[in-house]
């Protein structure tokens, strides 16, 4: 009986203090952090820069590019068709390529190659007239987001590699 109670200690204290790998993953992970705002239940990340423009984005989960920009927004010399098209009430619509040279998302420097480039007229409506685009998930694939709505912060810890 003693002996099961020193067991049952042992394996209390090692619970006590065991630690996920996810856990101390995120601890040890680079953490890349910037505000947002809510506008009618949209986050909106403020005054990111693509290619020289500077402007606001949505964090769109439901969207499964990388970035969507608006095609109002840039010269029509910098937009390539692409040959992807696009679905609308209207039914099919066509869609334009935006070359990236430049795009910084707090900290994370990474951009895509292209971006989706479409008219955003009625999002903007709703966001204001400063509407660049749409961050999707495509950008944030490689991380867990973390939205703080008390503190209005937007958080992105990296995954770690997994080998298996």
């Amino acid at each position: 009986m003693r002996s099961f109670f020193r067991l049952l200690l042992l394996l209390t204290c090692w619970l006590l203090f065991a630690q996920p790998s996810h856990a101390q993953a995120i601890r040890s992970a680079v953490v890349i952090q910037f505000p947002f705002d809510l506008v009618r239940g949209l986050v909106v990340v403020r005054n990111l820069t693509v290619n020289g423009q500077r402007g606001d984005f949505v964090l769109d989960t439901g969207c499964t590019y990388s970035l969507v920009v608006d095609q109002d927004a840039f010269p029509k010399s910098q937009l390539k068709l692409s040959a992807k098209r696009g679905l609308s009430a209207r039914g099919s619509l066509p869609l334009y390529e935006l070359p990236i040279t430049q795009f910084a998302l707090g900290a994370l420097r990474d951009h895509p190659a292209v971006a989706v480039a479409t008219s955003l007229a009625s999002i903007r409506a709703v966001v204001g007239p400063r509407l660049l685009g749409l961050i999707g998930t495509g950008l944030l694939l490689h991380y867990e987001v973390v939205l703080d709505y008390a503190h209005r912060r937007l958080s992105l810890y990296p995954f770690a590699s997994r080998s298996s």
